[in-house]
């Protein structure tokens, strides 16, 4: 009796903390602006206590009752499913972690802001988001989650509302919208092959593999995660979003947003594709480009945010390598997720710390090109110790977190190479992991240097640079590195007897010692081969000597070399060209059905309002080039039939010199009409307006709203995400 009570006590616990742990930040989010109201000290006091209480409600759940499923029902026809395990619990702790630490640099960070009301609200609102995330049962859940975070994420790119970072909102934006959509169609696909979206329900229903729906609704749900875990080729949005970010949710967005995606991949993985040649082929394949992409866009970088944007890149390159040896399945599976989640944990870590570190850079200097900042670290050996904990934590020095996890992850490479029928292939894959490892020294020595060793030559003094509070922040992931390094084994063991049930894998197929001499000199390998690019590549060719005493390191960089702006938006505008080219044709055809049978009355009104409609369509998607100049004239000529129909009348245009040349092409149309018009009244001008006047003025009303629709580009996007939110949950009520 007592056993029962006590088991179903338990059971009501677990329930309360991962409600808690999901919803008490959206309740916290609102009391946080109500706050705001009273006192701005009491608001940011009530944040570190909520952040803190997160930390407290994570911990707790490690005494629950795990495996244990909750539904909220009804929400969504599906209702919200959550669940916790060894493995999500891992997540809940970290989130937690890094929400408290960024709380405590923001009390510094933000002194001097103005407003910082609504980045606080979406701080909170976020947090509960990434939780609902990680506790999430089934895809419908998680997708739901997923795109809360999406949207309050956003307003952290968008913060400080300048033109580069207004650009990088939109573009992370559409990247969340698109990705989204994309997550969402896939779950569709899912769907119509299991009847399910549970993730254990999908475990035992493709247990047996998988058909050519499946891998195709696999490859949309990758598309969607991939792009928010920074994945190539869809990790555009990720360096330019960070330095244009305030620190503390750049450190989030790469510490923890980024694994939102993996996450995902991880579930992906492990319950629909595992053991899947094509699927851990195609992970492993992109994580290997992530990884060296990522790192030659680190090394190449002059801007430190930039360069710890794209350290984060190669990074989840790292974790995606591991996922693809995972989902090939073999002796090696429970090494590749145990490296995974210990990378994933010690990335974590590492941009907890290096991105506090560079908001404190910024805090003092409000610069972030190493030229501009060089030297501010001189004289500031607390801060050059706790930089150099990450510094070296992320490049693998052995007995810090980073060397243990990069350790894992190699030897669960190694163990493919010798099960694999490709063996080839992946012992390069394995140089190619040491080589990204070397990047990775390389390019935190070039970091290090700048800010440390390099003379200053701008002014920067020994003043007080940061709080006490500050310190605390940059102490906890610091600590992490460090205890979790020194005790490399035991932390691995722990990791994979934590997420073993969750994976259904046997923790005894395969055991590892982190500090072995093979695992040691593969590290010294990597450590020496980025030491020799440093000082043979960088010093050389990415530094030069402005006189005796100053160096000035060089942009290798160019701006303009940008999938975005290379390839994506030109494919994009070619779509819209296209489309635009659709409708106009379908546009003219409107037209010349109202001008051939109706040519006067209420019909002929309907039908204008209707070709109003396709004329708007048309100029939103003609906006550049040719394209746009040709369908100006079609768009201008459709407009006059049905001015000349209803026989609208209008009177002078302005002189023709004054137009510029977006004008011309309507102001000739309508000079043609006033021709014709004149021809038919006998050369009598009755009108208050003449058509060519009315030509321009419609013209500059419509491109003053293609520039307005281009400057509200975000908000486009919002309303087109929620009114396809509307539809989905319409579609949900009437189909089930």
């Amino acid at each position: 009796m007592n056993g029962s009570h006590l088991s179903f006590m338990t059971e009501q616990f677990t329930a309360f903390c991962v409600y808690a742990a999901v919803f008490f930040p959206f309740i916290a989010a609102i009391v946080s602006v109500i706050l705001e109201k009273i006192s701005k000290k009491a608001r940011s006091l009530f944040i570190i206590s909520a952040s803190a209480l997160e930390v407290i409600i994570s911990f707790l759940l490690l005494f629950s009752q795990t495996e244990t499923a909750f539904t909220i029902p009804y929400v969504l026809i599906f209702g919200l499913k959550f669940e916790l395990n060894g493995f999500n619990n891992i997540f809940i702790i970290i989130t937690a972690i890094m929400w408290f630490a960024t709380s405590l640099f923001s009390n510094e960070y933000f002194a001097h802001y103005k407003s910082t009301n609504r980045f606080f609200f979406f701080y909170l609102l976020t947090l509960g988001a990434v939780c609902g995330v990680f506790l999430s049962a089934d895809f419908m859940t998680l997708f739901v989650f997923f795109e809360i975070m999406s949207f309050t994420s956003y307003v952290w790119v968008a913060h400080d509302e300048t033109n580069n970072a207004l650009k990088a909102a939109e573009t992370y934006l559409a990247v969340s919208v698109i990705g989204g959509l994309s997550i969402l169609m896939g779950m569709f696909l899912i769907y119509s092959e299991a009847n399910t979206l549970d993730f254990n329900a999908l475990e035992n229903f493709f247990d047996d593999g998988v058909n050519g729906t499946t891998i195709a609704a696999g490859l949309c749900m990758l598309a969607g995660f991939g792009a928010k875990a920074g994945m190539f080729p869809l990790h555009i949005w990720l360096p330019k979003a960070h330095p244009v970010a305030p620190a503390p949710s750049s450190a989030l967005l790469s510490g923890i947003l980024t694994k939102t995606g993996v996450y995902g991949i991880l579930i992906i993985t492990a319950k629909i594709f595992y053991r899947n040649s094509f699927w851990g082929s195609l992970i492993l394949t992109l994580g290997v480009i992530t990884m060296i992409i990522g790192a030659l866009l680190a090394l190449l970088s002059i801007d430190l945010k930039r360069t710890l944007a794209c350290s984060s890149m190669s990074q989840i390159g790292f974790i995606l390598i591991g996922t693809g040896v995972f989902g090939l399945g073999g002796k090696g599976a429970i090494i590749a997720i145990c490296g995974v989640v210990l990378h994933i944990i010690n990335h974590a870590m590492f941009k907890l710390l290096l991105f506090t570190a560079a908001g404190t850079v910024y805090m003092n200097t409000h610069k972030l090109n190493l030229n501009e900042i060089r030297g501010f670290g001189n004289n500031k050996p607390f801060f050059a110790v706790l930089f150099s904990i990450g510094s070296l934590g992320i490049s693998g020095i052995p007995l810090l977190g980073g060397y243990v996890s990069k350790t894992v992850l190699h030897e669960s490479i190694s163990e493919l190479s010798a099960a694999t029928a490709f063996p080839l292939y992946v012992k390069i894959t394995e140089y190619l992991f040491i080589f990204a490892g070397g990047l990775t020294f390389s390019y935190m020595i070039k970091l290090f240097t700048a800010i440390f060793i390099d003379k200053s030559s701008n002014g920067i003094t020994d003043k007080r640079y940061m709080s006490a509070i500050t310190a605390t922040s940059m102490l906890i992931p610091s600590a992490v590195i460090v205890v979790s390094g020194i005790l490399g084994n035991f932390y691995v063991r722990y990791i994979q007897d934590t997420i073993s049930s969750f994976f259904g894998i046997s923790v005894s197929e395969h055991s590892i010692n982190v500090f072995s001499a093979e695992a040691l000199i593969s590290a010294l390998i990597s450590l020496v081969t980025g030491l020799s690019i440093y000082l043979l590549v960088v010093r050389r060719f990415m530094i030069r000597k402005v006189n005796s005493d100053e160096t000035q390191y060089i942009d290798l960089l160019p701006e303009k070399v940008d999938l975005e702006t290379m390839i994506y938006r030109p494919l994009i505008s070619l779509i819209i060209q296209a489309m635009s080219a659709v409708l106009g044709l379908f546009n003219i055809l409107t037209d010349t059905v109202t001008a051939f049978f109706f040519r006067s009355g209420i019909i002929s009104r309907i039908l204008s309002v209707f070709n109003s409609f396709t004329d708007a369509v048309v100029l939103f998607f003609s906006k550049t080039g040719f394209i746009r100049y040709f369908f100006n004239i079609i768009n201008s000529v459709t407009d006059y039939i049905v001015l000349a129909l209803r026989k609208t009348v209008f009177r002078k245009s302005k002189p023709k010199a004054e137009l510029n040349a977006n004008e011309r092409a309507s102001y000739s149309i309508g000079a043609f009409l006033d021709r014709i018009y004149a021809f038919f009244n006998k050369g009598v001008d009755t009108r208050k307006k003449t058509f060519a006047q009315t030509a321009v003025q419609l013209r500059t009303v419509n491109f003053e709203v293609n520039r307005m629709i281009g400057k509200t580009f975000s908000f486009a996007l919002i309303m087109t995400c929620l009114g396809i939110c509307t539809a989905i949950v319409y579609i949900l009520i009437t189909v089930f």
